[in-house]
């Protein structure tokens, strides 16, 4: 409060700043401005550190989140952060670029877009290119909370807004109330608004909280897609044990590992990944929400961002035709395990020692090379175990199970249970499958390279 008393608690003196001779030559310049410049910015635009008693309207007292800033917010921007300070002034003027002005896709029904996910279904592309289509959405009437704040498209720090503030995830990614005010100056203006998170699909979200936060808005979407679980479940295996650029792989290497049959195996571990879900996700926010698309992921007619933009978020012609421009580049793309397990293993058995993330790269580079350049190899020849039977069985029945509850014609189609079936009949030999990491440390020519590369690290 001390520090508070001398920042927020004071006010700027502006009858010294009117005074000023340079500053009335500034207002006399702008009143003989442009007549068709904007005047409504100084009445719907709330001042920024103007913290209402109805912008928390949506949280209990007791869950009224700080204010405080987004933890991604130091997030490097590229040119694109051009489109996030355009004015979202006169959108009904502006000629649209295919000739039909903007006009033509406001309504007088205020619509909110809120994709959660699941992680692991190409939201991060989705993200991506939204921060490329700022523009194209403003002219649909569509506005997004994270560009006046120039964070990042994934607004996670909107999302712990709606978690109690003393979970684990909260603690990471502070609630962001800027941004959370952001979205009632949204609603004040009867703009759209689109969020996208995909810890949405968190369990600790207090869904009740998010839904009287979308109350202003007539329409609200709620987006999640379906992946056959099976496949969803590799995907999020392997990034858990994958050695990527920018990641936390020190970390990675430093906490306990566990086989893929052991990740199964584990109840726990199992029970909460299942809780984030496409199934038990839909679950929980139908109690709150009467419109929720879930969007098939392995449905190939469009790519995935196209098909978003123009079959998913309702009245987007703009954005759907600026999608169809772009060149997206599939974002959180999985590799081969086979490497990162060896090095996961090596470490383990002390063979190497990384003390950096440049050590961590390094380590896994040469792993790779020394195999297939000094050695002559592929993949295919290390000796690989695969998931016993009664794992790959409970794990097709459980994906079965999903997909006919979920999509239920899908499931009955050419394209459902046959094709899943025989799709897992071949994964089951191949993903499904990890690479006996003791077999290849004990061999003499790996424990004499291990020897040479820790060599390296010292």
């Amino acid at each position: 409060f001390e520090m508070l008393s001398k920042s927020k608690f004071c006010e700027v003196q502006t009858d010294l700043v009117l005074g000023k001779p340079v500053w009335q030559t500034f207002f006399q310049t702008l009143t003989l401005g442009d007549v068709n410049a904007p005047t409504e910015a100084s009445t719907t635009k709330e001042e920024e550190n103007d913290v209402t008693t109805d912008s928390n309207a949506s949280l209990s007292k007791e869950e009224t989140p700080p204010i405080v800033s987004d933890v991604q917010a130091t997030e490097e921007h590229d040119s694109d952060q051009e489109e996030v300070n355009a004015s979202t002034q006169g959108l009904t003027t502006k000629e649209e670029e295919n000739g039909a002005t903007a006009e033509s896709n406001h309504t007088n029904v205020q619509r909110a877009v809120v994709h959660i996910g699941i992680h692991k279904t190409g939201s991060s592309s989705i993200q991506s290119t939204s921060k490329q289509l700022v523009k194209a959405l403003e002219k649909d009437n569509y506005e997004m909370p994270w560009v006046k704040r120039g964070s990042s498209p994934n607004v996670v720090a909107l999302a712990t807004c709606f978690m109690l503030p003393e979970s684990e995830m909260r603690q990471r990614f502070e609630c962001a109330q800027e941004m959370f005010d952001v979205g009632h100056e949204i609603a004040d203006r009867n703009h759209n608004i689109f969020l996208s998170t995909e810890e949405f699909d968190h369990a600790g979200i207090n869904i009740t909280d998010l839904s009287n936060y979308l109350e202003p808005w007539q329409d609200v979407t709620i987006v999640v897609y379906y992946r056959r679980f099976y496949d969803w479940f590799y995907s999020v295996y392997n990034q858990m044990n994958t050695i990527k650029k920018g990641a936390p792989n020190i970390h990675k290497l430093q906490r306990p590992t566990m086989t893929m049959n052991d990740f199964l195996g584990n109840k726990d571990v199992a029970n909460s990944y299942k809780n984030m879900f496409t199934h038990a996700v839909v679950q929980r926010y139908r109690d709150n929400f009467e419109n929720i698309k879930i969007v098939n992921f392995h449905d190939d007619s469009k790519p995935l961002v196209e098909a978003f933009y123009c079959d998913i978020m309702p009245n987007a012609t703009n954005a759907c035709s600026a999608a169809k421009k772009l060149q997206v580049v599939e974002a959180n793309k999985g590799e081969s395990l086979v490497y990162n397990s060896i090095v996961f293993a090596a470490y383990r058995e002390k063979l190497i020692e990384p003390k950096s993330e440049k050590e961590v790269q390094l380590a896994l580079k040469s792993v790779k090379e020394f195999h297939e350049q000094t050695l002559g190899l592929t993949v295919s020849d290390f000796e690989m175990k695969c998931l016993p039977t009664e794992a790959l069985d409970d794990l097709l029945e459980t994906s079965l199970e999903f997909e006919k509850a979920l999509l239920p014609d899908f499931f009955g189609s050419s394209l459902g249970e046959d094709a899943m079936r025989s799709q897992f009949e071949m994964l089951s030999k191949s993903k499904f499958c990890e690479v006996q990491t003791d077999l290849v440390l004990g061999k003499p020519v790996w424990q004499t390279f291990f020897q040479t590369l820790k060599g390296e690290f010292s």
